[in-house]
């Protein structure tokens, strides 16, 4: 069964999209990744639950900004950084089952693989 030009044309760009992924995914991941290191440098307390209990243990953290981190920022931004980890790695298994299939296709059209 030929494919229409239009088809053709659609296999060929999720070809290129698969073949750009990786790079893609290795370049958010490392933002990422830099993100969480950066934070733990620069503002421990909004990353690290450590920081937080040796700020606390030592009095250093204002009344107000105590209340408002001690509920929300421990669990808040270690989330939000694994919550995106987890859109990549599932993006990334997404990208690989699509390139499965489309080596499949193009293998039905070379006449490498009989239909029933």
């Amino acid at each position: 069964m030929p494919l229409t030009s239009q088809e053709k044309e659609f296999i060929e760009k999720r070809n290129k999209l698969i073949r750009l992924w990786p790079v893609v995914g290795s370049l958010l991941a490392i933002m990422i990744a830099a993100l969480a290191v950066w934070l733990s440098i620069k503002t421990p307390l909004l990353i690290n639950p450590f920081a937080i209990k040796e700020g606390l243990a030592a009095n250093s953290i204002p009344d107000a900004t105590l209340s408002l981190m001690a509920a929300m920022v421990p669990l808040l931004f270690p989330a939000c950084i694994a919550l995106l980890m987890m859109v990549i790695i599932f993006t990334t298994v997404a990208i690989h089952n699509e390139k499965k299939h489309l080596r499949i296709i193009e293998k039905l059209l070379a006449g490498k693989i009989s239909t029933p």
